[in-house]
């Protein structure tokens, strides 16, 4: 028996190393995050971008990570719908783990979630510790190196170095920048425009024609640099960002590429004088990008020019506000960051006529009241700020009227309600016609309003293009559909009564977006504008 016990024990011994090598392999794929099992870890970051690891330093780092964190019941409630580390463990027969870690600047909040589903609060400590590796830079933005744009297309650089600070308050190197192969070439329009998503605090330009150097000193000094046009130009640039103490980052870069230098914006009104109530053109030459202009008016216009491309042009219409004060005022125009122009308008001086207005307390009730006028501006808002890119008028403008009609009120003439005693501005011309007379578009255009308003009454609206409207309201009837084309002359509707008015009435009024104008000089000598 001793015998038997004997030769059975030898057995087992024999075949233990194989027990207990099955047993661990089993664990193994039951446990893959196992100390000492793990081949691989593949880390991708909030962003999206990947990075597999081999080293079994980090490896180990990850795996004490795991080991000192504390079970909790659950993720607190404003992370179950978080974005997330996603850690895959793959062990040496290739089967792998997905852990979810839950990171942010605050190490004192960091989890994550097993390949069990099992939640862990992760210690202060080792959450420091991964904010301050590379894996964790998505979550620092200033972990990005500068962006340089120039004329609207990016610029890498030649050499960079970048720096920032991470949770352990500890500056480390960025390391995954894209640099330059070869200098980019870039057709530039007039003026150089170098714009950095975060501006350096000295930036070194060196710009050279051929073996002629054009400048050579910081930036701030290239204010009113011309450059020749059709030029082919070389530009260095060297752009520093100082350590500071209130910063997260620091660091240095340098660019190169060649710039072809097309002609110089250049902006125009063909007149210096104008009257409140008229507006004029501003035109634009030499430019392939409008987005690029800026404008400001001193004294303040109280409006922003909106430019539109003409053929080899931009144009912008500019009203100018009947309550603006008779004065000089100065526009400034700027295209990219280093060109700018100035020009000259003043606005002479105009005296506005008063008329009363006899109609009926009636009429005001149900056609000038707060409701009608309130419904008759939410329905015309949108109309007048809307505007065809494509300019249709062409020539002098018409009245919209026969040459028998009788003008009963002009632009802009400040009108007296005699049921009421209110004063308003009148913003279009009245005329009076005999019964059926047509109503005719006082341009060629697109018809972008036909319908009713307690206020207007039946109201048609032309688009000429460029923000230029004209309006045609208290029509017993119109004869044209919304997105129509007209011509000059085409009949809109015929003479009417509806709306706010004390008897038949033709109302035709002139805006540029939501700004009335006077249409009186249109008449006779069309819409000036800058032509070479």
């Amino acid at each position: 028996m001793k015998n038997k016990l004997i030769a059975v024990l030898a057995v087992i011994a024999i075949f233990i190393p194989s027990f207990l090598a099955v047993g661990s392999y089993f664990w193994a794929e039951k446990s893959p995050t196992e100390t000492g099992r793990i081949t691989e870890l593949k880390i991708a970051d909030t962003n999206g971008k990947s990075y597999t690891v081999a080293d079994e330093a980090v490896i180990g780092e990850f795996l004490e990570m795991n080991e000192g964190a504390t079970s909790i019941d659950s993720l607190p409630d404003p992370l179950v719908s978080a974005d997330f580390f996603l850690v895959t463990y793959t062990v040496k027969s290739g089967k792998s783990a997905d852990f979810k870690y839950y990171f942010s600047l605050d190490a004192t909040e960091a989890y994550y979630i097993d390949d069990k589903g099992a939640a862990y609060k992760i210690k202060e400590g080792d959450a420091t510790g991964f904010l301050a590796t590379e894996y964790a830079s998505c979550l620092y933005v200033t972990a990005k190196a500068p962006s340089l744009t120039v004329s609207a297309l990016g610029v890498l650089p030649e050499t960079i170095t970048w720096k920032y600070k991470t949770g352990n308050g500890k500056f480390t190197d960025l390391t995954d920048i894209q640099k330059a192969d070869s200098a980019a070439m870039i057709n530039v329009d007039g003026a150089l425009d170098f714009t950095f998503d975060i501006d350096p605090d000295l930036l070194e330009v060196k710009i050279t024609k051929g073996t002629e150097v054009i400048f050579d000193d910081t930036y701030d000094k290239m204010g009113g640099l011309k450059l020749d046009e059709n030029a082919d130009l070389t530009v260095k640039l060297n752009a520093k960002w100082y350590e500071d103490d209130a910063r997260d980052y620091f660091g240095e870069a340098s660019y190169t590429f060649g710039a072809k230098i097309s002609a110089p914006a250049a902006f125009y009104l063909v007149q210096n004088e104008i009257l409140p109530g008229e507006f004029v053109v501003l035109t634009g030459k030499n430019i392939s990008d409008i987005s690029k202009i800026s404008f400001t008016s001193t004294p303040s216009i109280d409006y922003t020019p909106v430019f539109f491309e003409d053929g080899d042009y931009v144009r912008a219409l500019i009203p100018i506000k009947m309550e603006l004060e008779n004065k000089s005022y100065v526009f400034k125009l700027g295209y990219g960051s280093t060109y700018t122009q100035e020009l000259n308008l003043t606005i002479a001086d105009k005296t506005f006529k008063k008329q009363t207005y006899e109609i009926s307390q009636s009429v005001v009730d149900s056609t000038r009241s707060e409701a009608a006028l309130s419904a008759f501006k939410q329905t015309m808002e949108p109309i007048a700020k809307s505007a065809l890119s494509e300019r249709l008028w062409s020539g002098t403008f018409s009245e919209g009227v026969r040459s028998d009609a009788i003008l009963m009120t002009g632009f802009g003439l400040y009108r007296t309600i005699s049921a009421t005693g209110e004063t308003y501005r009148h913003l279009g011309v009245d005329y009076y016609m005999t019964a059926g007379s047509p109503i005719t578009a006082v341009n060629a255009g697109k018809v972008i309003y036909v319908g009713i308003t307690d206020h207007s009454g039946k109201t048609v609206v032309v688009d000429h293009g460029f923000g230029l409207k004209s309006w045609y309201a208290n029509m017993n009837e119109y004869v044209v559909a919304v997105g129509d084309t007209v011509e000059k002359d085409q009949q809109i509707g015929v003479i009417g009564t509806t709306g706010f008015v004390n008897g038949r009435t033709a109302h035709i009024g002139l805006s540029v977006f939501d700004v009335p104008v006077c249409p009186y000089d249109l008449w006779e000598n069309g819409i000036k504008m800058y032509n070479e």
